[in-house]
């Protein structure tokens, strides 16, 4: 059998690598529509969490079996159509992730997403201007945005060992955020963010805590167990930070919790590029902020595939176990999705494994412990019909240059790699041998 895995990811990865050490496969190739391998955990994880970022090198571990090939800068529905895919391979399992943020629905509110691509270094992402930006909010309460009010937060100097871009560290040379507001819809009980990124949070240097409102709730009695604890220990870090700032008269910076609130208004922006952000609060009077950037990390929506069914309600692939449904016939039975193009955004990097040893379940048990050989006469192969076309892909020995210039570029910064996200050096380090 000939599998097909759109997005390298994660999911895609992982699920690429049960399929290629099973005998009955003869070939994966991994498409991904950036130059780049590994999605959301080279441009969804902060450039300065290197443990989380060393889960790339197990992934890696998938490009060096045998039948595994990389396709990178290749975008279906661009570069080749799904019909063509399908044409060239018994399989197709799409882990095509996110691209878009949930919009909170107010005018002058940005999603996350723009600014998490820039500071991880998406090839040929805009770069942001956070030079006159003192004060911002951030509207949300899991751990992308205590991520991004941390990113913010952060100075050049703390983020030179970090494998954020040249470019990009020396525009926060240029930044001084003084203030991020958290405008969390929950109450200081219900909020989603782990305990290690509010803890990671609560450790910028100089950074001072407030509560709105000050006071914090109990833990409930009928809490207990692993939530009870984790509950317990967020009130704690809370209260102890909040205290913290009470004794401290050095502080240079302060994040503020606003529970139970949510942002209603954004007015225009002053001659300093400052907006007044109205928040509703629980029980409360409203009150008025002033923000620099007010972005929202509410989550995601799915990607689309262009010719693919795609569920608005969920923004998903409509799937059951893995395997897309509602499909033409001739088709059904030989689509798959994994990740969080068919679960939405949700669970931690780990889940993706478990979710694709389901999906690879599904597959066997939807084709068959028996597969039928399908001559493919006249189809030319996927590395063919690109050349064919002048697309200019990365394949795996093209990464590890990329990969090499990364880490050599780490050197005079002190950091694990220096990520390039220039879309025309990377094709050239990454093609530079065709």
């Amino acid at each position: 059998m000939r599998v097909a895995v759109v997005g390298s990811g994660p999911a895609g990865m992982y699920a690429a690598a049960l399929l290629a050490q099973d005998e009955r496969v003869d070939a994966v190739d991994v498409l991904d529509a950036h130059p780049t391998p590994f999605g959301l955990v080279r441009h969804g994880v902060a450039p300065d969490h290197h443990s989380t970022m060393s889960v790339a090198q197990v992934l890696t571990r998938t490009l060096e079996l045998d039948g595994v090939r990389f396709f990178g800068n290749v975008t279906v529905g661009k570069d080749v159509s799904r019909a063509e895919l399908l044409e060239r391979y018994d399989v197709v399992v799409y882990a095509v992730g996110v691209d878009r943020d949930r919009e909170l629905g107010v005018p002058g509110v940005v999603g996350s997403l723009p600014l998490i691509e820039w500071y991880t270094g998406l090839p040929g992402c805009p770069a942001l201007d956070l030079s006159g930006v003192r004060s911002t909010v951030v509207v949300g309460g899991g751990n992308v945005a205590l991520d991004v009010a941390r990113l913010l937060l952060l100075d050049a100097a703390e983020l030179r060992r970090s494998a954020m871009p040249d470019d990009v560290l020396l525009a926060y040379s240029g930044a001084r955020v003084e203030q991020v507001h958290l405008v969390i819809r929950r109450s200081a009980l219900d909020v989603k963010f782990s305990v290690p990124m509010l803890r990671e949070l609560l450790a910028v240097p100089g950074l001072g805590t407030e509560l709105d409102p000050p006071g914090l709730p109990p833990v409930p009695d009928d809490l207990s167990g692993v939530e009870g604890r984790q509950v317990a220990k967020r009130l704690s870090l809370f209260a102890e930070a909040a205290a913290r700032t009470q004794e401290r008269d050095d502080l240079s910076r302060l994040v503020v919790f606003h529970f139970g609130s949510e942002v209603v208004e954004v007015g225009p922006a002053g001659p300093d590029g400052a907006a007044e952000v109205v928040l509703e609060r629980s029980g409360r009077e409203p009150l008025v902020l002033t923000s620099g950037l007010t972005v929202s990390a509410i989550g995601y929506h799915g990607t689309r595939v262009p010719d693919l069914r795609y569920d608005e309600s969920t923004s998903t692939i409509p799937n059951a176990d893995g395997l897309v449904t509602g499909n033409e016939p001739g088709v059904a039975g030989r689509e798959f999705v994994v990740g969080w193009a068919g679960r939405a955004p949700t669970g931690v990097i780990g889940t993706n494994r478990s979710e694709a040893a389901r999906t690879v379940e599904t597959i066997w048990r939807t084709v068959g412990e028996e597969v039928p050989a399908r001559p493919r006469p006249g189809v030319e192969d996927l590395a063919a019909l690109l050349h064919g076309r002048g697309v200019r892909f990365v394949d795996a020995d093209g990464w590890r240059r990329i990969e090499a210039a990364e880490r050599e570029r780490g050197v005079t910064r002190e950091a694990p790699q220096v990520r390039i996200n220039d879309p025309d050096e990377l094709l050239s380090r990454g093609t530079s041998d065709r």
